[in-house]
């Protein structure tokens, strides 16, 4: 297999990737209700932020970075063609 068919998209590595996605959103979500400080994004926290901001459009209560966005979405994708993979290869095993 090479690295253009690992990489190349399909279903199955749309799915599991937003499903990863979707899960570390849901941390940093929990993570945001339990605390006065927020984070979201992981490995990279691509947004960060502190306590119920009394004016939402000022911009020192919350911190973002896109790059780590997109650094996060690599990783995460790259995790989902891996988690595919490996199902791949222990789904014709048992064959």
């Amino acid at each position: 297999m090479t690295l253009k068919q690992f990489l190349k998209p399909d279903w199955r590595k749309i799915v599991v990737f937003v499903v990863l996605f979707i899960a570390i959103f849901l941390i940093g979500y929990y993570k945001y209700l339990t605390s006065d400080s927020w984070t979201f994004g992981i490995p990279f926290e691509f947004s960060s932020g502190y306590g119920p901001c009394p004016y939402p459009n000022v911009i020192e209560c919350n911190k973002n970075n896109f790059i780590f966005l997109v650094l996060d979405i690599i990783i995460w994708y790259i995790l989902s063609c891996l988690i595919a993979w490996i199902h791949d290869k222990t789904k014709s095993k048992k064959k």
